[in-house]
């Protein structure tokens, strides 16, 4: 039992192959100490339990060979493992969506990096969250990433769940104020609830530690305290592995500098981990100091000082991919063009006297009482107003329905104040929550936390709305019995219109609002006419969703839909859009739009948005696009870029604020409304030209495109080489189904499991719902893979009739060795490395040509030799050969993998250097002694711990084994 002999142990069996670091005696017992690579162990164990291994060429001077097929799955089984640990994309094609060249641009992007921190910055509609979920599997197929928490917008937490576990399989679970509590009763308060699951969806505003000051009575400073330690400095101290923001420009810093509850909760997470992807369309805002602190999260040192943020540093740590530049793998376009048309209603002031009186009323209501509510901080009522506002607009009976519950709601409350019996409380709602949801959203929120039914206690007040609300009713009840719609019969003439224009009578539409009631009465009122209707909402499960999402791909005409119910659901088997009513926010516009106008649409999207002509919030609508259409002029931006200024702008100006003030200023808001839209003006001409500067987009080539095509068609084929070969050497076949091409069976030989319905190739996965994708990373395989391992550990040799006619009649031996490349710190490298050694003439020569045919073909096409004879007098020749040329070329592979880690800590040692210096600069400034001399122990201490870890980093060790090795002769 010398050192360095290869081991097994009968005890341990799972660990595979060791190798002997020494032995020592106790007792007349001898003990040997093996380290196994697999688990990385070091064990030390009796002589009498351990095997010795032969090695290739031990085997084959003893005569044993294995069969050709044994022979050939070995070699599949390395090749994949090799593969696997290199710098192709290994986790891409093991899901049921065919990522595409900009998705796989952005997740090489991510894995290029030393340390793999990323701002993704995609303009909207490219696929941020298939991007970001890549990345995980990527990272997780390598062994760099278990656990992952992503953080995004609450409205947004959903989608996510149900995009991660229906495209990718991932069970995520969301952490919300209820998760948190009911784990922490179950589990004890002394249990860091975020450390139980691995995978968590959480929302950032959820997240975030809250402000306790001096005015909080103890009951609320208990609870926030309860929260800033349960929730924000837990989630930070369970240290995930890997942290997602969604959205991340919201993590910003104030005008002063000074860190925001959401900043400050991004800061601590992203501290923690060391994988941290930040996704946003719009990270610049054209603000240099948010975009460096937002950089900062990523990377402190590139991003340590306050000068200007240079296009240079961005790209090393950001890729952004414009929408429609994109391409798929044959090199088209991505993305159709958009055609947007405003279509004004303009009403009679006869024939429709009562739609408009109605407008005008529940204006004078809506006004009236949000003066008062903002007078109060009632922040329930200002919302609960502004949706009864953009309900006019909607339609009248949507109006109707939801005054009346607020009439009955006050008029219960003023029989209680009579009768003296006590008012029902309400539950306090979180406003940051709230705003980032749907109209439809807010109303199913205000009415569950029993806002709608809380009044004022002022009985003077509480008179004056029942009287105002009384007199709205009237107008609501007279505009919607026996009268024509006005805006209804326009939305007929646009279906009758575009099915003219285009030629066909079965054109489907997709009508957007923002209301239930109002799309109730749009399916009654199109159902009545004989249009066949299928209508999705936010109160719908995602299997009724989906069903009536299949109900308009079929039979039905026209799909009805709230914002919520749009969310998460893709349409583009549609190509026609109409807004039956405009949110005030132009970001769910476009989120709208983004339903039909994505990857997939084969025609030109064509938007109608329906508008009342006679109202205060068509003015305000045309000073903000008279603007904006300046911008599109100026800079010739389309909808998409014009659609990353607006998410900019509506985090500095309030879209809805804007609307609310001009309403509140009826007949004088013209002043008003032009001075905020020539802020709204330069602030996006600033957004532009700042990131014009300091935003550069990712460049995507078509042979970018075509090479990541085929690194996933040959994943792909070599995950069915590995079944068939498998089912071969015990005698199975792989069957596929009469009339479903690329659809297999079959049933494992060993452990008796029948698959069905199994695809290798992506592309087949659209056409089979039911189907199962077998890539190298489903886990039926990696099992596959890994019982391969033992199971072939002995198949290292063989006799082989190659079928290669360009090298008919040449003989030789194949030696096969493995060079693995690893420093203990960072996932280790493997490499095959193909010699083969010509023995023709009874003289031993490498052959470069054979060798390199062995290293790049994919499928060895050989069967066993049986009268072969081996030359045994040339074998130790041979070896020394093939030996001394794998060194050369092994050589090479380590030169290369030096020179690409030594660069990459060396840019990294750069970034320190300048962090370090901008902060030893600022701790000098600090005028109180001991406070100055900590600081600068702790940075001295930082500095001699990344020198140290860099040192480590690059003891870059080689080591060279010969795996397999047969005779072969060509024919």
């Amino acid at each position: 039992m010398q050192p360095g002999v290869q081991v097994r142990s009968a005890a341990y069996p799972e660990k595979g192959t060791g190798v002997v670091l020494g032995t020592n005696e106790f007792l007349d017992q001898v003990y040997v100490d093996v380290f196994f690579e697999r688990t990385r162990e070091r064990l030390t164990l009796p002589l009498g339990d351990l095997s010795l291994v032969l090695d290739p060429l031990a085997k084959i001077r003893a005569g044993s060979f294995s069969t050709a097929a044994r022979f050939r799955l070995r070699w599949l089984v390395e090749q994949i493992r090799a593969e696997s640990s290199g710098e192709d994309l290994v986790a891409a094609g093991s899901f049921k969506i065919i990522p595409l060249p900009h998705q796989l641009l952005v997740v090489s992007f991510v894995l290029d990096q030393f340390k793999p921190r990323v701002l993704i910055a995609d303009e909207v509609g490219l696929g941020k969250t298939i991007e970001a979920a890549l990345v995980y599997e990527e990272l997780k197929a390598r062994g760099m990433v278990k656990r992952v928490l992503v953080v995004v917008p609450s409205g947004l937490c959903p989608q996510w769940r149900e995009e991660m576990k229906v495209k990718f399989g991932e069970d995520f679970v969301i952490y919300d104020r209820a998760t948190v509590r009911s784990l922490q009763q179950l589990h004890g308060e002394m249990t860091n609830v975020w450390t139980l699951a691995d995978r968590v969806i959480t929302s950032l505003d959820f997240i975030k530690p809250k402000r306790i000051t001096d005015d909080l009575d103890e009951r609320a400073a208990r609870a926030r305290r309860w929260h800033n330690e349960r929730v924000s400095a837990a989630a930070a101290a369970a240290r995930f592995d890997m942290v997602i923001f969604d959205e991340a420009n919201k993590l910003t810093k104030d005008m002063a500098g000074e860190e925001t509850a959401r900043y400050k909760i991004g800061r601590s997470l992203a501290e923690a981990a060391p994988v941290v992807l930040l996704l946003s369309a719009t990270p610049h805002q054209g603000d240099q100091h948010k975009f460096r602190n937002l950089l900062r999260l990523i990377d402190p040192y590139s991003f340590s000082g306050d000068g200007r943020v240079t296009a240079e540093d961005v790209k090393k740590v950001t890729v952004r991919n414009n929408k429609r530049a994109v391409i798929d793998f044959r090199g088209n376009r991505l993305f159709k063009q958009r055609v947007a048309t405003l279509c004004l209603i303009h009403r009679d002031e006869v024939a429709d006297k009562v739609e408009l009186d109605l407008y005008r009323s529940v204006t004078d209501y809506v006004t009236t009482f949000y003066e008062l509510a903002r007078q109060q901080n009632n922040h329930a009522m200002m919302f609960l107003l502004l949706i009864y506002q953009r309900m006019v607009s909607s339609s009248s009976r949507a109006i109707r329905k939801s005054l009346s519950a607020r009439l009955a709601a006050l008029e219960e409350l003023r029989h209680r104040a009579i009768a003296q019996e006590p008012g029902s409380d309400w539950e306090e709602l979180d406003w940051d929550d709230m705003q980032e949801l749907t109209a439809e959203e807010q109303l199913a929120e205000l009415t569950r936390a029993g806002a709608i039914r809380w009044g004022g206690i002022d009985p003077v007040a509480l008179e004056v709305e029942i009287a105002a609300l009384r007199k709205c009713l009237a107008l609501a009840e007279q505009a919607t019995v026996g009268r024509n719609d006005v805006k209804f019969a326009r939305l007929l003439e646009i279906v009758n219109e575009l099915r003219i224009q285009e030629n066909n009578p079965r054109l489907k539409f997709i009508i957007f609002t923002e209301f239930l009631e109002t799309q109730a009465y749009l399916q009654e009122r199109l159902a009545s006419l004989g249009y066949r209707t299928a209508f999705i909402n936010g109160g719908m499960s995602t299997a009724e969703r989906v069903a009536q999402v299949e109900r308009f791909r079929g039979e039905a005409e026209v799909l009805i839909s709230t914002d919520a119910g749009g969310e998460g659901i893709n349409l583009q088997f549609s190509h026609v859009l109409i807004n039956y009513d405009l949110p005030w926010n132009p970001m769910r516009l476009e989120q709208r739009i983004g339903r039909v106008d994505r990857i997939g649409q084969e025609h030109d999207v064509k938007v109608i948005n329906l508008q009342l002509a006679d109202t205060v919030e068509n003015r305000v609508r045309e000073v903000i696009e008279n603007k904006l259409d300046i911008i599109r002029r100026e800079f010739c931006a389309g909808e998409d870029k014009l659609a990353d200024i607006i998410g900019v702008l509506q985090d500095e100006f309030d879209f809805e604020r804007v609307y609310i003030e001009a309403l509140l200023k009826q007949g004088r808001e013209t002043a008003d409304l032009e001075a905020v839209s020539r802020q709204i003006l330069e602030r996006a001409r600033a957004v532009v030209e700042e990131e014009r500067l300091a935003m550069p987009i990712s460049s995507l080539s078509a042979e970018y495109a075509v090479a990541s095509q085929r690194n996933l068609e040959r994943r792909a084929r070599q995950a069915q080489r590995l079944v068939e070969q498998y089912l071969q050497v015990y005698g199975v076949n792989l069957h596929s189904y009469k009339e479903r091409e690329g659809v297999y069976y079959f049933q494992d030989p060993r452990s008796g499991r029948r698959l069905h319905n199994v695809i290798f190739e992506q592309k087949h996965t659209l056409d089979n719902e039911g189907s199962e994708l077998l890539s190298l990373q489903h886990p039926y395989m990696v099992g596959l893979l890994s019982d391969l391992e033992d199971a072939l550990r002995d198949d290292t040799t063989a006799k082989l009739v190659v079928r290669e006619s360009k090298f008919s009649g040449e003989k030789g031996l194949l030696f096969v060795y493995r060079l693995t490349l690893t420093n203990c710190l960072d996932p280790a490298g493997h490499h095959l490395v193909p010699c083969y050694v010509s023995v023709a003439g009874g003289i031993g020569r490498v052959n470069g040509r054979v060798s390199r045919y062995f290293r790049d073909c994919e499928q060895l096409n050989c069967t066993d030799l049986a009268d072969g004879n081996v030359p045994y007098d040339l074998l130790e020749e041979a070896w020394h050969l093939a030996r001394g040329a794998a060194q050369q070329e092994a050589a090479v592979l380590f030169f290369q993998a030096k020179e690409r880690l030594e660069k990459r800590l060396r840019d990294e040692e750069a970034k320190f250097e300048r962090f370090y210096q901008d902060r030893k600069l600022a701790i000098e400034r600090i005028a109180v002694e001991n406070i100055r001399a900590a600081k600068e122990e702790e940075l001295e201490d930082d500095r001699k711990a990344r020198q140290q870890e860099w040192l480590r980093r690059r003891q870059l060790a080689p080591s060279l084994s010969l795996e397999q090795l047969a005779y072969v002769e060509f024919v």
